[in-house]
């Protein structure tokens, strides 16, 4: 439990990159659930909006009132679908797995700087 000034700074910057973090994870997971492969996702195609952020809202819940987008989908490619099922072609597969690789990479960068 945070007992100084330093401390709550640092556990609010905390709560707020895991909440953007789990954000980020589940925006990824809803493309692919939606059947799209990103191809490219990386840091600079994630825009942060904190308009809303208010200090005070950060102080109350800890999170601050951030939005967020994934752009540039101009090498993101549709998983086919037969009777409303994935297919089992290989390469969607190599394609998701290369998303969630990238999404480690943003999360690292997060984490880590």
């Amino acid at each position: 439990v945070p007992h100084q000034t330093g401390d709550v700074q640092v556990s609010c910057i905390a709560t707020t990159s895991f909440r953007l973090a789990w954000d980020i994870a589940r925006a990824l997971a809803d493309m692919h659930d939606s059947g799209v492969i990103h191809g490219d996702f990386n840091a600079r195609h994630i825009i942060v909006d904190d308009s809303n952020y208010t200090r005070s809202e950060m102080n109350v819940r800890g999170v601050g009132a951030l939005s967020l987008k994934i752009i540039d989908l101009g090498s993101a490619s549709y998983i086919k679908t037969r009777n409303g099922h994935e297919t089992s072609h290989s390469l969607p597969c190599r394609k998701i797995i290369n998303d969630l690789f990238q999404l480690g990479t943003v999360l690292f960068e997060l984490f880590c700087g």
